[in-house]
């Protein structure tokens, strides 16, 4: 960890945190996930992190998925405030580090084929693009196609 990322906590994402999480949410997304999805990640036990400044602001979270020896991320968001200063990759890297604790052999996403910085991002972490799917996200006048890339876990 750098000393800049030093100064941010990675901790689980419990439901006091969903307020702070849906300013984010809703300030990122074009199409925002509701509070009741973050509510329901928890509740069935997904790997959900928050980023947290100082273990004060929360500027970033983390949802994952695990099972079968797969790892999905589903949903990784930092404020904006707080965009490009690697607070992505060290949320990446932690999901990878408990996907690997799990015994993960592959990890999966689908990142918008617009958001070019989450794609160097995840290219940058090993990840490789495998497909597309067509019209998967919402846009504000359609849909948009979402670029599938996945990770191989050498053991």
């Amino acid at each position: 960890m750098s000393p800049q990322q030093s100064q941010f906590q990675l901790q689980p994402m419990t439901y006091e945190d969903i307020q702070e999480v849906m300013v984010i949410e809703t300030n990122v997304q074009s199409q925002p996930w509701s509070s009741g999805i973050f509510k329901d990640c928890i509740r069935v036990g997904y790997s959900c992190w928050v980023c947290k400044e100082n273990n004060d602001q929360l500027v970033g979270y983390l949802i994952q998925s695990i099972a079968a020896e797969e790892m999905h991320i589903l949903n990784v968001c930092i404020h904006p405030h707080w965009q490009r200063r690697n607070l992505g990759t060290l949320l990446v890297q932690h999901a990878e580090t408990i996907a690997l604790k799990e015994k993960v052999r592959s990890s999966f996403l689908e990142v918008r084929q617009s958001n070019l910085p989450a794609i160097r991002l995840y290219q940058k972490e090993g990840y490789k693009k495998i497909g597309i799917r067509k019209d998967y996200y919402p846009i504000t006048n359609g849909r948009e196609d979402a670029i599938v890339m996945s990770k191989n876990h050498s053991r």
